[in-house]
This record gives C-alpha cells, structure tokens and sequence, in this order.
C-alpha cells in the first residue's frame, strides 16, 4: 500500500502506526470498564473497551511514537518551504482505521508505505479522558507485521533517506528489518536516530539497545529513562543531568565520521544536549536549555511532549542549523503540541524561522545557557 512511487524518500520513520481514539468520558464509564486513571494497559482478546468507545465519536489522530516526531518535523520543514519527502514505513491492517489513518498522512502531505495485513486490524491506542486525567488501551494489531518481503519490495524509494528515525519498540517484533536500516544510515551522509523507549523495555532488552546505540547519530531520551539506563545497563555514574548526558553521547560508535547528537529532556527543566566527536575523542557541543514556561490551564495534554520535540529538533537539525536553534525548535513544538489533544499538528499556527525563534523565546523572558569546549 504505497501513495506514489514518483520521488525518493528523504527523511523515513519506521515504527508501529497505531491509531490514536480520544475520547472524553464520566466518572461511571471509568468505573464501569474498571479503568485506572494515568495508566496504559494493552488490550485482550475479549476486550470490549474499544467498541464502546466508537459510539462516543472519538477523535482521530495519526499516533505511534516515531510517527508522531516525523509528523511534526514534516509540519516544520514544510511550513519553511523545504518539500523533500516525507515518509511513514510500517503495517497496517485491512480495515476503516488502516484508510482513516493513511488519510491523514496523506492530507499531511506525508508519503505512506504500509503492508496491509489481511485478516488483521490497524493498531490502536484509546486514550480515555476524564477531566484532566487519562488512561490508555492499546491494541497493536498489525502495527508490528510488516514484513521482509514487503520492505524489500520499497527499498528502492528509501536507499537515498537523509534521516531515518525510529522507536525501539520495534526492535522486539522486527529486528532484521530495524538493523537493516541502521547499516543504510552507516553511510556519511545519512543520519540514524531514535528516542528511548520505556524503563521496562531497558531493562529486557538492555545490551541490544547498547549495541543499536552504535549506530546512533541524533538520540533522545527523557531524564528519567536515561538515569535508568546509565545506572542499571551502562553501569556508570554521574553527577548530574549534564553528565548523564555526556556519558550517553561517548557511547562506542561505528561511524566516527559522524558526531553523536544525544539530548536528555527534563520536562520544565532544562534539555541537555551533548555532542561527542569520536574522531577526535571531544565534545564539539555541550549546552542546557530551559523550555517556553506557559500557564497550566493551557496545557491539555501532555503525552506527546517527548515526540514533538524530538521532531521540532530534528527539522532544524536536517537543515543544518546550529544546536542552539535546534532546542529552542523541539522546545517550541513540544510547546505547541502539549496544548492540543494527541498529536493532532496545529496547521494553523505559523512555525517561527530561526530569527523568530530567539527574538520570542527572550521575549519570554525565559534564560538560556549554552556552552562549547574546545
């Protein structure tokens, strides 16, 4: 199930396209489906949670991790003139979510590869709104099936990718087919990057992801998962968020030709970002930058945070621009993002250029640091 077979492919995600359904809920249908709030829990064979809540008109959102940060970093370079290709690799099943949901990539001008999988469902995930408070239900259905047939039978519209980009996740269900990807982006004048994924998955599949790491050019992990991972895989100690940081971007490479980007977010405080030169054995960049502060009352969901900016970062860093512009992107988007329902991309909301970027951020009054060694 491809869009067009007219252009190559420049910047790609792989991942689980899952569906995201939102819907808001009482009190009584919390209690009635013996639901917990500010959990995430996967869905059985008998589970009727997801029927039910199709009678309440969900909302409809494209979500799957990775797909939400290429999603975004599509939003942002397009909205600055640049319109390279975008595009989503993954599977899907044969059903109205697997059209509903290549619909809206498509409207999003973002080229889909998707295997449909006979006799199979689209991926899932109910996000159940009471109030201020949510719970997730997820279904991954087809969301991990896809093939080596099929990748191969598109390889051609993805061997010249600038960027891929991914979640780990994957690497439980697809392994061959995310390694194969990662030896693509060996090359120097292509990038391999992924955000961690939760502290479970860590811990169970620790050394795989050490050794994934190597391949890793632009990585993103949030403050907590990143303490795990170097306390309980790594192994090592650190004094502080910076550290932790630096710590992650030394990690062995293969391709010493490419700097490693690592950035560690930290919710409302500051992103760090480190970059390591193996070549040279030195950091060519070190900084920590504070987000945009807004008001509580007009945050309303904040689940995609993470992905937002990791995709505001990576628009500006496909662009070559410097670190400092690249944080203040992925802080920008994240801000934006967290302010609507899912990921739903706010089309309507001018993207700031680099110059706007800075001039806004200091009108904030928000204060930055950043720093260099030599």
């Amino acid at each position: 199930m491809i869009e067009s077979k007219n252009n190559s492919i420049k910047y790609l995600t792989f991942g689980s396209p899952i569906m995201d359904l939102i819907v808001d809920v009482d009190e009584n249908f919390i209690k009635k489906n013996k639901l917990k709030l500010d959990t995430t829990s996967h869905a059985t064979k008998d589970d009727s949670i997801f029927s039910e809540i199709d009678k309440l008109s969900p909302i409809h959102v494209a979500g799957g991790c990775s797909y939400n940060a290429i999603r975004v970093m599509s939003w942002m370079l397009k909205s600055q003139g640049n319109n390279e290709k975008v595009g989503c690799l993954g599977s899907i099943g044969d059903d109205e979510y697997g059209r509903v949901y290549s619909k809206l990539l498509k409207n999003e001008k973002i080229e889909y590869l998707f295997q449909q999988i006979d006799n199979d469902t689209t991926g899932v995930c109910a996000t159940i709104c009471e109030g201020r408070d949510r719970c997730h239900r997820t279904d991954l259905g087809a969301s991990t099936k896809i093939s080596e047939e099929y990748v191969e039978s598109v390889w051609n519209i993805m061997k010249d990718v600038k960027l891929i980009y991914t979640e780990l996740y994957i690497l439980s269900h697809k392994e061959k087919i995310l390694y194969q990807l990662a030896e693509l982006c060996l090359a120097d004048n292509k990038y391999f990057g992924f955000n961690f994924p939760s502290i479970g998955f860590l811990d169970a599949f620790g050394d795989k992801i050490i050794d994934i790491i190597s391949y890793g050019d632009v990585l993103f992990a949030n403050k907590e998962e990143a303490k795990h991972f170097v306390t309980n895989v790594v192994r090592d100690k650190y004094s502080d968020v910076a550290e932790l940081c630096q710590i992650l971007a030394k990690l062995p490479k293969k391709n010493i030709n490419k700097p490693r980007v690592f950035v560690v977010t930290c919710g409302p405080e500051p992103a760090h970002v480190a970059v390591y030169n193996h070549k040279e054995e030195k950091f060519d960049f070190i900084g920590s930058f504070l987000p945009w502060q807004i008001q509580n009352e007009r945050i309303i969901d904040t689940n995609g945070a993470g992905d937002s900016f990791a995709g505001g970062f990576l628009a500006s860093f496909v662009l070559g621009k410097n670190f400092e512009t690249c944080v203040l992107s992925g802080h920008w988007a994240a801000k934006e993002i967290i302010q609507v329902r899912g990921c739903e991309i706010p089309e309507k909301i001018k993207v700031p250029d680099e110059k706007e970027l800075k001039t806004h951020f200091l009108e904030d009054k928000i204060h930055y640091t950043d720093s260099a060694l030599a």
